[in-house]
Formats: structure tokens, C-alpha cells, sequence
């Protein structure tokens, strides 16, 4: 029978002793039987991603490395095994390990009006902040604008994020000037938009009567220069005009000149007595 040795596969003799011819040691020739171990590789989270047998004293590899999903705060970058791989000597696990990154996520700052006055990517977790000019909002004839903050509120980065300026609004005001008809300024008044400017007292102008304004000064939506208007008064009937003598006068009846001396005589423009 042939001989057995455990772990070895018996496959013949080292010489022949057929026909023997002399003293003969003929030594059993074995081969060893070949060992196979279970090779496991594990993903981070003990997923099985490959498990073979594989002969003792080979290195065992994987057809490609794995990849890690990100998360919304991580990302994951495949680095190698733990434990490092070794030939085989008996059964062995393998865990695939990462190295992860935090994320960014890109954040605008924007205008009232959609207008772009920053963009950066900023880390997973950390607080944007905004390293611009104050923002500003033009004007309307109806208001002011003061920059007041953003929404929404700004918070700690988990995603992509646009935060746009807000603005507190102020009525504005306007300066309205009464003035007279010679330049003399006869109010000058501070109104909120929208509000009635109030008329000064009546002015007095010797030899005219006040008529009004010149411009309406309700609802007021812009600064105003208010002139007093008027309109002369009359003549009189009779006219004294001054002659060259306080003793000859010149007087105006129903608009003809007429000439009266110091004697009571009365002469018409072109000379002729009356």
C-alpha cells in the first residue's frame, strides 16, 4: 500500500527496484497538499466586499479599490487596509479605511435687487461672513433705505445658501422755502413725503394785494421754492404827479393829464386852458 503522511499527497518512489541488482534505499516522494484561507475584505461600515480563498503564502489583492459616499458634511477619500495586507498564513480580515475632508459649500451674498456682492465656498459647519462694503440701496423720491441685516438669518453652513440684504426704509424729508417777492425768505420748512407744507402769514407788499402762491405745496415730494404773488392795486381816480414846483400840479381824471396851476387854472396836456 502506499505510504500516508498527513498534509502530503504520496506520489511515488525516487528510483526504480524493478530487476534489482544490487543493495537498494528507495525513498516515498511526497507533494504537499496545498492550503487555502478565507480572505475577507470589509467596507468602513462591515459590508463584505469580496471574501475568497486564497493559497497560503500568496498576497491576496482586490480587483479595485472601494469608494465611500459622501455625507453632507464629508468627503471620503479611499487610503488603504487595516491591518496591512500580508501573504497568507491563515484566515485574515481586511478593512478599507478613508480619510475625510470637510466640505464646502458655495455661499452668495446678494443685493436687494439680486446683484451679487460675494460669493465664496465655505467649510461644513463654520459661519459665513460677510467682509464686503455695507451694502446700499439708492434712494426713492419716497424713501431712505439703511442696510439692516440679511435674510434669512445667517447660520452655520450645512448646504449651499444666498442671503440677501435687507434695508430699513425712512420717509424722506423736504426742505420747502416761502419766499416774498423781493428774495425774503418768509418760512423755510422741513416736511415728510407725502405731507402738506403749512403757508406762512400773509405777506404785505405796499401798493399790491397779496393773489396766492406761486405752486401748490400739498403732498410734497421734493424740495420747493414757494414765491408770494400779487397784484398791483388800482389808480386812483385823480393822480397828484409832482411838477418840477410844489405849487403846480399834475393831475389824472378819467385817464387825461391835466394841468393846474397855483391860480386854480387848469390847462389840458397840450396847453390849452379850461
Amino acid at each position: 500500500a502506499d505510504p500516508v503522511r498527513e498534509g502530503y499527497t504520496f506520489t511515488g518512489w525516487d528510483k526504480d527496484f524493478s530487476n534489482v541488482q544490487s543493495d537498494l534505499i528507495v525513498m516515498a516522494l511526497y507533494e504537499k497538499i496545498p492550503v487555502y484561507y478565507t480572505i475577507t475584505f470589509l467596507d468602513w461600515d462591515g459590508t463584505v466586499l469580496e471574501c475568497h480563498k486564497w493559497r497560503e503564502h500568496t498576497l491576496p489583492v482586490i480587483e479595485r479599490n472601494p469608494e465611500r459616499s459622501s455625507t453632507v458634511e464629508y468627503t471620503y477619500t479611499f487610503i488603504g487596509w487595516s491591518p496591512e495586507i500580508v501573504p497568507v498564513t491563515s484566515d485574515a480580515t481586511y478593512t478599507a479605511t478613508y480619510t475625510a475632508t470637510k466640505r464646502k459649500y458655495q455661499i452668495h451674498f446678494l443685493n436687494y435687487n439680486g446683484v451679487e456682492l460675494q460669493a465664496s465656498q465655505v467649510e461644513y459647519g463654520a459661519l459665513p461672513e460677510y467682509i464686503g462694503e455695507t451694502p446700499t440701496r439708492p434712494s426713492t423720491v419716497q424713501y431712505n433705505y439703511v442696510f439692516d441685516g440679511w435674510t434669512p438669518e445667517i447660520v452655520s453652513v450645512t448646504k449651499d445658501a444666498n442671503y440677501t440684504a435687507t434695508y430699513a426704509s425712512f420717509l424722506r424729508q423736504y426742505t420747502v422755502t416761502f419766499l416774498d417777492w423781493d428774495g425774503t425768505i418768509l418760512s423755510e420748512q422741513v416736511v415728510d413725503f407725502g405731507t402738506d407744507a403749512i403757508a406762512p402769514t400773509t405777506p404785505v407788499r405796499e401798493g399790491y394785494t397779496f393773489i396766492g402762491w406761486d405752486k401748490d405745496f400739498s403732498n410734497v415730494q421734493s424740495d420747493l421754492i414757494v414765491i408770494a404773488q400779487y397784484e398791483k392795486n388800482p389808480e386812483s381816480a385823480v393822480e397828484d404827479i409832482e411838477a418840477q414846483e410844489n405849487s403846480v400840479r399834475k393831475v389824472m381824471e378819467n385817464q387825461q393829464l391835466f394841468i393846474i396851476l397855483p391860480d386854480g387854472s387848469k390847462y389840458s396836456a397840450t396847453g390849452q386852458k379850461l
